[in-house]
């Protein structure tokens, strides 16, 4: 197979899986899953169709919606559940850590704030060195 060849594959590919992770509407770890799938299938039709077009693709699997479709409808359904409740879960946890950071940014900031305010104002002044001259007396 020639470069351009493997370009024009790779183009069509990616392509088609673009439009498909957009209209896969689920959890990051199920899309990734279906996505892995659907790309498999997709090298192994363009490996035995080497002259595919897009079009072809669509034929094939169908417009990127409608795969989308077909993959969540053959999900098992308690796979889905379990998969939103833990990533519920993961983002409650993240926004929880988040507002924590940021309650203590405010604390620190507020406390270094006070800190400042109430520490005495201590001055020091530099000023040009005196220099002391000796008067050396002469004893006869």
């Amino acid at each position: 197979m020639s470069e351009a060849a493997r370009n024009q594959e790779r183009r069509l590919r990616e392509g088609y899986c673009s439009d498909l992770y957009r209209a896969l509407e689920t959890t990051p770890r199920l899309r990734r899953r279906a996505m892995r799938d659907m790309r498999q299938s997709i090298d192994e039709y363009l490996a035995r169709n080497p002259e595919a077009s897009c079009l072809d693709l669509v034929e094939e699997f169908g417009t990127p919606e409608e795969a989308a479709a077909n993959m969540l409808n053959a999900m098992d359904a308690e796979q889905i559940r379990e998969e939103g409740k833990t990533f519920r879960w993961r983002k409650v946890l993240a926004v929880l850590v988040i507002g924590l950071a940021l309650v203590y940014a405010v604390f620190y900031c507020t406390r270094l704030a006070i800190n400042i305010a109430t520490q005495p104002n201590e001055y020091v002044v530099i000023s040009q060195p005196v220099v002391e001259e000796r008067v050396e007396t002469q004893s006869s």
